[in-house]
């Protein structure tokens, strides 16, 4: 019961798909990273560091114009806090 509560918790936080983005992205999972860096921004769209990686990753992929979208909302982001 303790596991599937904090399994629940997980897939709730943003950080943690965050921080599984970062590992994917690390052993060149471009594809599952940015799926996990996602999935962390539809559950907190104001984490400007959250869009500064998903541009980082779109960068990886070949996704010139995602990947300058991603950058210029991260910069919003930034400038707002």
């Amino acid at each position: 019961r303790l596991e599937e509560q904090s399994l629940a918790f997980q897939r709730s936080n943003p950080f943690w798909h965050f921080g599984r983005a970062r590992q994917e992205y690390e052993q060149g999972d471009f594809d599952a990273s940015l799926r996990a860096v996602n999935r962390a921004i539809s559950l907190d769209k104001e984490q400007y560091r959250f869009y500064q990686f998903q541009a980082l990753v779109y960068k990886k992929l070949g996704n010139r114009n995602a990947s300058i979208q991603s950058a210029k909302q991260a910069s919003r982001l930034k400038l707002q806090q």
